[in-house]
């Protein structure tokens, strides 16, 4: 469990320092090099905590609600990978929330968010890449494209797809 030996080596890591003589400038600086270090690779393997915390900022869960750190946080998760945060971030540039209205780039994360291996998620983004390409958010607009987007969308389960489809 990498949260486990996370832990287990920042206190073994704070051990070794007390037991070597530094000046406390320097041990100071060692241990929040040595934090650093293991904090980065820690929140590599879990963006999905960048993520929830973006829902939380979003939503006002706990916290003030602030759409730019929301915006801050799925960023972080978003940039390393995390798909559901590719979703949310698209969302939040198509909807203008704690960042400039921005189609194209809203576009471009959604259909980053496409690529994963989560129904769920495929499902919801092919509805919105389909819309977009209906009214040419982002794109260019393309009926056969918004076509071929709502049916991947029927195809997962979306609700809407179908209504999309005959309109």
């Amino acid at each position: 469990n990498k949260e486990k030996d996370y832990l287990v080596y920042k206190k073994n890591a704070n051990e070794m320092q007390e037991n070597v003589k530094f000046p406390d400038e320097y041990r100071d600086k060692l241990n929040q090099f040595l934090v650093d270090v293991l904090e980065i690779d820690f929140f590599r393997e879990h963006m999905n905590l960048f993520s929830m915390l973006g829902v939380m900022y979003l939503k006002g869960l706990g916290v003030n609600e602030d759409h730019k750190k929301a915006f801050e946080k799925f960023q972080i998760a978003a940039t390393n990978g995390y798909k559901p945060a590719c979703l949310a971030l698209g969302t939040l540039y198509f909807n203008g929330q704690g960042v400039n209205r921005d189609y194209k780039k809203a576009f471009e994360w959604i259909k980053l968010a496409l690529e994963s291996d989560d129904s769920n998620l495929s499902r919801d983004c092919s509805l919105i890449i389909g819309q977009m390409y209906q009214h040419g958010l982002g794109v260019k607009q393309n009926y056969k494209n918004a076509e071929k987007y709502y049916k991947i969308a029927l195809k997962y389960g979306h609700a809407n797809a179908q209504q999309l489809l005959d309109s």
